[in-house]
């Protein structure tokens, strides 16, 4: 067992990593790497950097993704951190038949989840990559106690391998409130969606639900993101005459989100999908803005109907649309409440926290 000598030095695998094009993609893996090798560790990556938008680009991209990664596995005597674990497996599964490694898998959501959405065989074979990874981990990072309950049922597994760490946490010294925290400015509401543009993030639901809203009262909707139902959805706007009220801001750099969050009265987070955590809400709370959501899944970790946010039933545009009626009426005190409130929530997942946490987890292995 040559790595156990070897427990500073990490060897991380992960389909997805920022590059020049993409600054933003696969930001997460990045900033753990920055912060591991800030408390010391030897870190070493193995990763497709960028995005790959043609199915050609993608195929190119894995196959020498996963030949890099086998010849290292083959000879690596450093703990083997891997990220979006389906994706990523298939050499680490090879070897973990030849010879023995110390695997961490760090499990985000949808790289283990079977989407109805999705293609069904395509699903099958990454529940299957899944499993058989997870269930040769020593450990398994995962979002949130909801997550850890999720991957030990589905996929038989002994919960003490289980750690629950929040997706990276919050850096609350960037994602900050300004002045509105103390109340609402004026009577106009700005409402704002950011995230993903597809299938089952429940971003058509808003635009419902938002169209639904008298064209009296002065709300109007910023939809940040790209994915591939955007140009569906900005149809959808135009078809229910929606197009002076709201707007699609398209994909931003992460760096830019602090400054579009603050802007936003209310973050509208419809997802439909059982979320493992949600840090999209947190990342709103932290700027001090309340968030409109189910709570379904992950989200209920954070989220307290009343508290920091207002809650609907998941996927019911009627009653979406009757909550955004009624945020408007919301007087400025209650407002204030519900922004610190969101505010100190976020500020229990602070990232500096949560990556400390993290190194804590690779020293005592």
């Amino acid at each position: 067992m040559d790595y156990l000598s070897n427990m500073k030095n990490i060897l991380i695998l992960s389909n997805m990593y920022p590059s020049k094009l993409s600054p933003s993609y696969g930001i997460f893996v990045r900033n753990i790497e920055k912060s591991l090798l800030n408390d010391g560790f030897n870190v070493d990556v193995i990763a497709i950097r960028g995005r790959r938008t043609s199915i050609l680009g993608k195929l190119i991209a894995y196959l020498q993704f996963y030949f890099t990664a086998f010849l290292r596995l083959l000879f690596t005597k450093r703990v083997v951190y891997l990220h979006f674990v389906a994706h990523t497996s298939l050499p680490l599964i090879i070897v973990r038949c030849i010879r023995k490694l110390f695997i961490v898998s760090h499990v985000h959501g949808g790289d283990v989840m079977v989407a109805k959405h999705e293609n069904a065989l395509g699903e099958k074979i990454k529940e299957r990559l899944a499993k058989l990874v997870l269930q040769r981990s020593n450990l398994i990072i995962v979002p949130s106690k909801y997550f850890a309950n999720f991957v030990s049922q589905k996929f038989n597994l002994v919960s003490s391998k289980l750690i629950v760490s929040p997706s990276g946490g919050v850096d609350t010294n960037k994602f900050v409130p300004i002045d509105k925290i103390m109340g609402k400015k004026n009577d106009s509401l700005y409402l704002g969606y950011v995230g993903r543009l597809d299938a089952g993030k429940g971003v058509d639901t808003l635009i419902k639900a938002f169209s639904l809203l008298s064209t009296t009262q002065n709300v109007k909707l910023a939809i940040v993101g790209g994915g591939k139902k955007m140009q569906e959805y900005a149809n959808m706007v135009a078809s229910l005459g929606g197009q002076s009220r709201c707007t699609f801001l398209g994909e931003t750099k992460q760096s830019h989100l602090p400054n579009i969050m603050q802007i936003f009265d209310y973050l509208i987070f419809p997802s439909e999908l059982d979320e493992s955590l949600g840090l999209v809400g947190l990342e709103a709370m932290a700027c001090g803005v309340p968030i409109v959501t189910s709570g379904r899944a992950g989200i209920g970790e954070y989220f307290v109907d009343g508290l920091n946010g207002i809650q609907f039933e998941s996927g019911n545009i009627k009653d979406l649309s009757a909550r955004l009626k009624l945020l408007p009426s919301i007087d400025s005190e209650q407002y204030r409440e519900l922004c610190i409130n969101a505010r100190l929530t976020a500020l229990q997942f602070d990232r500096e926290k949560v990556e400390k946490e993290l190194s804590i987890i690779f020293e005592e292995i």
